[in-house]
């Protein structure tokens, strides 16, 4: 088992944190404002 890759990548993809959800959404809106398209996420809220 790989231990670090894949223990990263769930804890990115379930974002069961709010402080994480809140990054992720700071993350989002700075790059909108920036014109940058997220890799990942292509939602408009």
């Amino acid at each position: 088992m790989k231990k670090g890759s894949t223990q990263k990548n769930k804890k990115v993809n379930q974002t069961t944190n709010p402080e994480e959800i809140v990054i992720e959404n700071l993350k989002y809106e700075v790059g909108q404002e920036m014109g940058i398209k997220p890799k990942t996420k292509n939602k408009k809220s």
